[in-house]
C-alpha cells in the first residue's frame, strides 16, 4: 500500500509534512520532547546556581588569557609572529565558547547550537592555515564573548552568593547565633527597627528574611542565570542559526531548482513517449495508406482506421498532459473540487477525506503541491501496487497541511526505482517540507518476456531487428517491413534486449530507436556502438525523434559505413524509408537532410576545395541516394552526376578501388 503526505500551511515559510508511506496510516511525526521533561523545582535551581557560580571563575581566567592573547598579538603585529599570537587566542577563546555551549546544554536545557567554523582549504599554505580562525567573523565574537563573560559572570556570582547567604544564613540565624559574642554597646537591626532588643527579636527577624530571600532565591538565580545564557547566546549561538536557516533556504532552493528540471524532463519524457510516438505512427499509417491506395483500397482503408484512432488517442494523452501541467479545475475552483475530480477517475474505490478548513486560504502554489502529491501517489497505485482500495486524506496538523494516501496494495515503493517519488521529493523540498515513504513490499510480482523465434526469410528479402521502447512503433515498423516484403526476426524493448537479439540472430539490419529504458536518454545509440564494436560491419539504421549531430559522429566513428540516422518522421515517406534501409543493408551510409544540413554548417575541412554544386552533390550522397536519384534532385544528367562524382573522389584524395567503397569513403570524409 502507499500512502503519502505533504505540504506546507497556508502560507509560504511554513513547514511541510509529506509522507507516502505503504502500509497503514503513517504515525505523526514524534512530538518534541515534553515541556515537563525539563529540570523542574530545587533541581533546576541548583543546576540555574551551579552554572552562575562557575560563570566567574571561567570568566576570570577566560578574560586574562584572552586579554593578555589580544594585547601581545596586537603589540607584536608589526613583527610576523603577533599574527600567530592572535591566532591561537581566537583558539583558546573558541574553546572558551565551546565549553559555554556545553554548560548551556548541560545546566539549562537549551539548545546552544555550535555554529560551522571556517576550516583551512587545501591548496592554503602553512601560513594562511595558521590564520584561518583570523578570518572567521565567529572567532571574534568567541573574544568579545571572553571579554564580556566576566561583567555577567561577576554578577552572576556575586547575587547567586549573596541570595544563598540570605537563605541560609537567616533561616539558620536562631541556632548559631548562641555562639555570637553580645556586646552591650552594639544594637541590632531588630532593635533600630523596634522590634525588640532580645536575641528572639533578632531571631525573627533574621528568620523572616531568609524566608524572603528563600522565595525570592529562585527568581534572582533564574534572571542572572538568563542574563549571562542570553548574551552567551547572542555571541556564541546566533550566527548557528543564521547558518541553519541559510542551509535550509539553499536547500529548499536547489530542491526547487531540481523538482523544476525534474518536471521539465519528465514532461519531454511524456510527450516523447505518448503524443510523440502516437503521432509518428499516424505518419506510418497515413503514410502506408497512400502507398496502398491504388493498390489495396481495403488495406489502405484499414491503415486510415488505425491512423484514426492514433489520432484520437494522441489528442487524449496531450489533454491529459495538460490536465498535469496545470489542471483547469485546480486553478478554476480549488483543491478540494480538482481532488474530487482525480479521485473519480481512479480505476480503484477511492475514499477522500479532506478537512473542511483548507477549502481556502492555501496559497495557490501549496495547492498545487498537495494535488501533484495526491496525483503521485494515485499513479503509484494505479502502476505498482494492485490495490483496490484507497483513502485520500488532506488534513491541517498544527501548522502544516498533510496529504496521505494509503491503499491496500502490494508495496514495494521505492524513492530510486523512478523520478515520480524522487521528483515529489524534490517538489515539496522546495516548499520546506518532507515527503515520508513507508512501502515495505508484502509480495513480488514477476514479468516476463516472449520473443519471437527466428523465422525464415522469403528470398531477396533482409532479416531485421527492430528495438523501440513504444510497442505502437514496433507494430507500426513491422507493419511496413512486411508489407515491402521483409522479415522482423526479432523486436527488443531496451538496449540489452537490442544486443542479445542481435547477437543470437545475426540480422541484416537493426532498425534502433535512440532513447530506450531504463534512463530514456541514449541506451539504445550505446547499444547500437556496442553491437558495431562486438561485429564490425553489422548494419545499424537509427531512428530518433529529434537531430543531434553527436549522435551521427558516434555512428560513424569507426570509419566504416552500413549505418543510417534518420528521424522518426521520415518513416511516413515510405519510398525514402525503404530506399534507406536497402542502402544501410548494402553497406551504404544514409543520413537524414536535416543532419545533412546542419553538418554542412558546422563541417569547413576537407570540403573547402569542392565547389557549391559538388558539395551538393556529395550531401546527396550522405542522404543514401543513388546518381539517377541526385540527377533528378539536382536536374542535371547522370553523366553530370558521374562526373561531379569523379571530381569529389580526385579532391579527396580517394585513389581508384571499389566505386561503392570509395562512395562510402567519400560520404564519411564529409560527414567528419
Amino acid at each position: 500500500m502507499t500512502e503519502t503526505r505533504p505540504m506546507p500551511p497556508v502560507d509560504d515559510p511554513v513547514p511541510v509534512d509529506v509522507d507516502a508511506p505503504a502500509t497503514t496510516v503513517l504515525p505523526v511525526d514524534p512530538a518534541p520532547a515534553p515541556h515537563d521533561a525539563r529540570r523542574r523545582g530545587p533541581r533546576r535551581v541548583l543546576a540555574e546556581t551551579g552554572y552562575a557560580l562557575a560563570a566567574f571563575p571561567l570568566g576570570l581566567v577566560g578574560f586574562v588569557l584572552v586579554v593578555t592573547g589580544v594585547a601581545v598579538g596586537g603589540g607584536l603585529t608589526i613583527l610576523a609572529v603577533g599574527l600567530p599570537v592572535l591566532a591561537l587566542t581566537a583558539v583558546v577563546a573558541r574553546g572558551f565558547a565551546h565549553l559555554e555551549r556545553s554548560r548551556m546544554r548541560a545546566l539549562l536545557d537549551r539548545e546552544a547550537p555550535t555554529p560551522t567554523y571556517a576550516a583551512a582549504q587545501p591548496h592554503d599554505g602553512w601560513f594562511r592555515r595558521v590564520l584561518t580562525p583570523l578570518r572567521d567573523p565567529q572567532s571574534w565574537l568567541d573574544m568579545v564573548w571572553a571579554v564580556l563573560a566576566l561583567v555577567t559572570g561577576t554578577l552572576a556570582f556575586v547575587a547567586v552568593v549573596t541570595t544563598w547567604a540570605l537563605v541560609l544564613g537567616g533561616l539558620t540565624f536562631w541556632f548559631w547565633q548562641r555562639w555570637l559574642p553580645d556586646q552591650p554597646d552594639n544594637r541590632s537591626l531588630a532593635e533600630l527597627l523596634g522590634l525588640g532588643d532580645g536575641r528572639g527579636a533578632e531571631s525573627a527577624l533574621n528568620l523572616a528574611l531568609g524566608l524572603l530571600a528563600l522565595v525570592l532565591l529562585p527568581w534572582v538565580v533564574r534572571l542572572v542565570a538568563l542574563l549571562h545564557a542570553g548574551l552567551a547566546e547572542a555571541l556564541l549561538c546566533s550566527r548557528a542559526s543564521l547558518q541553519a536557516e541559510v542551509r535550509r533556504a539553499t536547500g529548499g532552493r536547489d530542491a526547487a531548482r531540481d523538482a523544476e528540471a525534474r518536471s521539465l524532463r519528465r514532461l519531454e519524457r511524456d510527450i516523447h513517449d505518448g503524443p510523440q510516438q502516437r503521432l509518428v505512427r499516424l505518419a506510418m499509417d497515413i503514410g502506408r495508406a497512400r502507398h496502398q491506395l491504388d493498390q489495396d483500397p481495403e488495406r489502405a482503408r484499414e491503415a486510415l482506421d488505425a491512423a484514426y484512432t492514433q489520432a484520437r488517442d494522441a489528442i487524449d494523452e496531450l489533454r491529459a498532459l495538460s490536465r498535469g501541467i496545470a489542471p483547469p479545475l485546480l486553478v478554476d475552483r480549488g483543491l478540494g473540487p480538482a481532488l474530487e475530480e482525480l479521485v473519480n477517475r481512479a480505476d480503484a474505490e477511492v475514499e477522500l477525506r479532506i478537512d473542511p478548513e483548507l477549502a481556502h486560504g492555501l496559497a495557490p502554489h501549496v495547492e498545487a503541491a498537495l494535488y501533484f502529491v495526491v496525483a503521485e501517489g494515485m499513479t503509484n497505485v494505479a502502476k505498482h501496487s494492485g490495490a483496490a482500495t484507497v483513502l485520500v486524506q488532506v488534513e491541517r496538523e498544527g501548522d502544516v497541511v498533510a496529504a496521505n494516501v494509503a491503499d491496500d496494495g502490494i508495496g514495494g515503493a521505492h524513492r530510486g526505482k523512478g523520478s515520480g517519488l524522487a521528483g515529489l521529493e524534490q517538489r515539496v523540498l522546495g516548499l520546506g517540507g518532507r515527503l515520508l515513504l513507508s512501502s515495505p513490499p508484502a509480495a513480488r510480482r514477476c514479468c516476463g518476456r516472449r520473443c519471437p523465434s527466428m523465422a525464415e526469410a522469403p528470398a531477396g528479402s533482409l532479416r531485421v531487428v527492430v528495438a523501440d521502447d513504444s510497442v505502437l512503433l514496433r507494430e507500426g515498423l513491422q507493419l511496413i517491413l512486411a508489407d515491402a516484403g521483409h522479415t522482423v526476426v526479432a523486436t527488443a524493448g531496451d538496449g540489452p534486449d537490442l544486443v542479445a537479439a542481435v547477437a543470437a540472430q545475426d540480422p541484416d539490419l537493426a532498425l534502433v530507436d535512440v532513447r530506450m529504458p531504463p534512463s530514456h536518454t541514449d541506451e539504445g545509440l550505446r547499444a547500437a556502438v556496442e553491437i558495431r564494436r562486438a561485429r564490425p560491419g553489422a548494419r545499424i539504421l537509427v531512428l530518433s525523434q529529434y537531430v543531434e549531430v553527436s549522435y551521427a559522429d558516434e555512428l560513424l566513428a569507426s570509419g566504416e559505413g552500413g549505418v543510417g540516422y534518420l528521424l522518426k518522421d521520415r518513416v511516413s515517406e515510405l519510398g525514402s524509408f525503404l530506399d534507406a534501409v536497402a542502402t544501410v543493408a548494402a553497406g551504404g551510409t544514409v543520413l537524414d537532410p536535416l543532419v545533412v544540413a546542419q553538418l554542412m554548417r558546422r563541417r569547413r575541412d576537407p570540403l573547402e576545395a569542392l565547389t557549391p554544386r559538388e558539395r551538393e552533390v556529395l550531401a546527396a550522397m550522405a542522404e543514401g541516394l543513388s546518381n539517377a536519384a541526385i540527377a533528378a534532385r539536382l536536374t542535371v544528367t547522370e553523366g553530370g552526376v558521374e562526373k561531379h562524382t569523379q571530381r569529389i573522389f580526385a579532391k579527396l584524395d580517394l585513389h581508384a578501388d571499389d566505386a561503392q567503397h570509395r562512395r562510402v569513403k567519400a560520404v564519411l570524409a564529409f560527414l567528419r
